[in-house]
């Protein structure tokens, strides 16, 4: 299977890369619109000045031709021709065209009236031919950027001069490099303050992300403590925000897992306690039961066969019917002990039989009387599940018998939807302060229910009442 690599990528290198992002973007943003805001201002502003100048220039026309009292139909001279170049033709740079502008007339045939700031004409004429002498000889006054009769891209302020039978046209014109020189300084400048900018916000950035993810990585690296067992981590808390408060929620979940960990564990030594001593009771049971009964029996059966060989005919047939009636009274002995190790009757005739059966013993023993009531036939469940029981009902019992001193016992096994067994007396109970100990037989049935998924609870009131449910 072909294995695909996931580069990973940490806490603090996606928020230094939002951030980062989010700052270059917005200072991106500012400088393009701050940018194209004052380029759209210059050019606005450059259109208005070439509009003065064209309209200072046409003032100075009609002053022209009203202080000469040129009539409509006169032909210009040299003189006056001279004189329209003069008012039209200006290299002061402080005259609002700066270096490369200048203002000029066009006729209605294309040719420039006035001296060219950048071509001598004594000989020729300059055709003008661009968009503003179209669009002045179609009727439309205006401003626009364009290319001149030189080729070069303009701004120009444009509109028509008519002067008796004649039309020109007056232009006023600007380059464009020129005019958007503050415009290009002001863009390197943007340039530069957003490059220097960014390097103050990328070491900002780094800073606070790494602020940021610091607590989650502190986080992250006491949860992998814990993993491995450890649980004695406490994360030092120096802020009062979520991270904060997480990093209180995290020291009091390690906290309280530190202390669930020692209840465990010592549950389970104490069950695994509960255990031994358990078996280390029941050995000792066994080794009563076989000491006191059925070595005592083995044992006379033992002399009373060593006395066989040298007896009289008469005695043999006797020491042989005592023999035999001690082998069954051993017989019965191991079927007792048997019964008790794993009951016969639990599997042979089931649940209900065998909690009949056991009554029915412990009735004959102790004589307490034994009520035993239930609402069903026979269980249909696992053979844990009535094991389990059997051994509950068991260790009720003997306690019973050996604790507290009633005479009367009631049984009662409930089976609907679930499974509802109690199980009281009237004896003399016991009261649940503070000094008192559960013995193995008490957690014992508490273990066992437990493990089938129920409840164990014991109530004492007059005698004791203990109630399962499964």
């Amino acid at each position: 299977m072909k294995t695909i690599f996931r580069y990973k990528t940490t806490l603090t290198q996606k928020l230094f890369v939002y951030y980062l992002f989010l700052c270059l973007a917005t200072i991106a943003i500012l400088s393009v619109y701050s940018y194209y805001t004052a380029k759209s201002a210059l050019i606005s502003r450059t259109y208005d000045q070439l509009t003065s100048v064209r309209f200072e220039k046409i003032q100075s026309l009609n002053r022209y031709f009203e202080t000469n009292r040129l009539k409509q139909d006169s032909t210009l001279t040299e003189k006056d021709i001279e004189s329209i170049n003069s008012l039209m033709f200006n290299t002061n740079p402080r005259n609002g065209l700066g270096k490369t502008g200048e203002a000029y007339l066009v006729d209605n045939n294309y040719k420039m009236l006035t001296s060219s700031r950048f071509k001598e004409h004594r000989d020729f004429a300059i055709l003008v031919k661009t968009k503003a002498t179209h669009d002045v000889f179609s009727g439309i006054s205006g401003t626009n950027e364009y290319l001149d009769y030189r080729n070069v891209t303009v701004f120009g302020s444009y509109s028509p001069i008519e002067f008796g039978n004649h039309k020109w046209a007056v232009i006023a014109e600007i380059d464009v490099e020129e005019a958007m020189v503050s415009i290009y300084t002001l863009r390197n400048s943007i340039i530069l303050l957003s490059i220097v900018v960014s390097l103050f916000i990328f070491v900002l950035v780094y800073i606070i992300s790494r602020k940021i993810s610091l607590p989650v990585i502190r986080l992250k690296q006491a949860a992998e403590i814990i993993a491995s067992g450890n649980y004695t981590t406490h994360i030092e808390n120096d802020s009062n925000d979520e991270i904060g408060e997480l990093t209180q929620a995290f020291n009091k979940m390690s906290g309280k897992i530190k202390i669930q960990t020692q209840e465990l564990k010592y549950e389970k030594e104490k069950r695994i306690t509960s255990m031994i001593d358990g078996q280390e009771i029941e050995r000792q049971r066994l080794s009563r039961e076989l000491h006191d009964g059925l070595g005592q029996y083995i044992l006379a059966t033992k002399m009373k066969l060593e006395r066989f060989e040298n007896a009289s005919p008469e005695l043999k047939q006797q020491i042989v019917e005592e023999a035999k009636s001690l082998l069954a009274v051993i017989s019965k002995e191991v079927v007792s002990m048997s019964e008790n190790l794993a009951p016969p009757v639990l599997n042979q005739f089931g649940l209900v039989s065998a909690i009949e059966n056991i009554c029915e013993e412990i009735r004959k023993n102790s004589g307490i009387k034994i009520q035993f009531t239930h609402n069903a036939g026979e269980l249909t469940c696992d053979e844990k599940v009535k094991i389990y029981l059997y051994r509950i009902i068991q260790e009720a019992l003997n306690n019973i018998v050996k604790h507290s001193k009633a005479t009367e016992v009631l049984i009662n096994f409930n089976y609907t939807d679930q499974l509802d067994l109690s199980i009281s007396d009237n004896g003399v109970g016991f009261y649940f302060d503070e000094h008192f100990k559960p013995g193995n037989g008490i957690s014992n049935m508490r273990e066992r229910t437990e493990l089938l998924g129920g409840t164990f609870e014991i109530i004492q009131d007059s005698g004791t009442l203990i109630k399962i449910n499964i």
